[in-house]
């Protein structure tokens, strides 16, 4: 891209900005919902003998139920985030 004036160099230095910008923002988005993802999975693993107690249920069923309660958990975080951050990579 050859620049010829200082309007052209503004815009392609905003242009340059803006994808910087989402690129960042990419990233944290991919950081924060890797983490999540992991510390709700481990959170599932122990909620499992909560649950399998206070309902009587089998251990199996109840990581079943555990596991569901963290996949809806982590789809709603990353609704949340998504909103939050914006435009990203």
């Amino acid at each position: 891209m050859i620049v010829t004036n200082y309007e052209e160099l503004k815009a392609a230095f905003e242009l340059v900005e803006k994808e910087k910008d989402k690129n960042l923002k990419g990233y944290a988005f991919d950081s924060l919902v890797f983490r999540y993802q992991l510390a709700r999975k481990e959170q599932a693993i122990l909620d499992t003998e909560k649950i399998a107690y206070k309902k009587n249920i089998s251990k199996i069923e109840a990581r079943r139920i555990a596991e569901d309660r963290a996949e809806r958990d982590i789809m709603r975080f990353i609704q949340i985030l998504d909103e939050i951050i914006g435009e990203h990579n």
